[in-house]
């Protein structure tokens, strides 16, 4: 399973990049939150826990991880971990 876990929908993708996500096993698009600049630092963690929960339930192969850089770097931290 291949997680697109950012705002652009896989539906709008090339045919390369379909093709080069679908190795990977189906497609799941998962939007990507938006996250205030004025949020602290456990506001982002939390909401980076949540999301690692919800992508970690579809048991992905990969993830394709992009928005604000806080979130992103949090949640690939924890991905990474996981061995995802």
């Amino acid at each position: 399973m291949f997680i697109n876990f950012t705002n652009h929908t896989s539906k709008l993708w090339d045919k390369a990049q379909l093709e080069a996500a679908k190795e990977y096993g189906e497609i799941v698009d998962l939007g990507y939150p938006n996250v205030s600049p004025g949020s602290t630092r456990e506001e982002v963690y939390q909401l980076g826990e949540e999301y690692y929960r919800r992508i970690m339930e579809y048991q992905p192969s990969a993830v394709l991880c992009q928005g604000e850089y806080t979130l992103v770097c949090y949640l690939v931290g924890r991905l990474q971990e996981s061995g995802v």
